[in-house]
């Protein structure tokens, strides 16, 4: 990845509309390949969404061109917000920042939701934000989707005695643990 981030954005998101307007298979698999290898592991989420060359109704990533060129638009919105954020440029040196803040999100917000919530004991809130955190540890790992789950699976079976309010809270942090 280039130090100048945005307009590498910019030469993918044209990239795709390109390919999109076209229709030209070649074209379209180029795209969706190098845009997928380039920002696939930095922009959390990125698959999701997707159906890509093995879809069961067949090779979708013409139609997925147009939401990889949103995500990567959003990518570079959140990019520029980082960084002024930060008071720097939207350079490579500021990816890893906005990556990391986009994963940890729904957890930070677990937290504080615990934290701010009287119908919970001291003891509950102690419990449950470590739970939290040992889903986000898992969402951080680099480790394939198996492994994840082997880890996650703990934690539902404590879920398993917890009330329903609890189980509002863990359950989607569980999946997102698993992405």
């Amino acid at each position: 990845m280039r130090n100048n981030v945005q307009e590498e954005i910019s030469e993918f998101i044209r990239m795709c509309e390109q390919a999109y307007d076209t229709g030209c298979s070649e074209d379209v698999g180029n795209a969706w390949d190098k845009v997928s290898v380039v920002f696939g592991k930095v922009i959390p989420g990125f698959f999701d969404g997707l159906s890509g060359p093995d879809s069961p109704r067949g090779d979708m990533r013409l139609l997925d061109l147009p939401l990889i060129t949103a995500k990567l638009r959003i990518f570079s919105a959140k990019l520029d917000y980082d960084a002024a954020a930060a008071k720097k440029e939207p350079t490579s040196d500021m990816v890893p920042l906005t990556a990391a803040i986009e994963i940890g999100a729904p957890f930070n917000t677990a937290i504080e939701l615990i934290v701010d919530d009287d119908k919970f004991t001291g003891n509950e809130k102690t419990e449950i934000i470590s739970q939290i955190n040992a889903l986000k540890r898992i969402a951080d790992s680099p480790f394939e989707k198996m492994v994840k789950w082997e880890r996650v699976r703990p934690v539902l079976v404590w879920l398993d005695s917890k009330n329903e309010r609890t189980a509002a809270i863990i359950l989607p942090l569980a999946a997102d643990a698993m992405k």
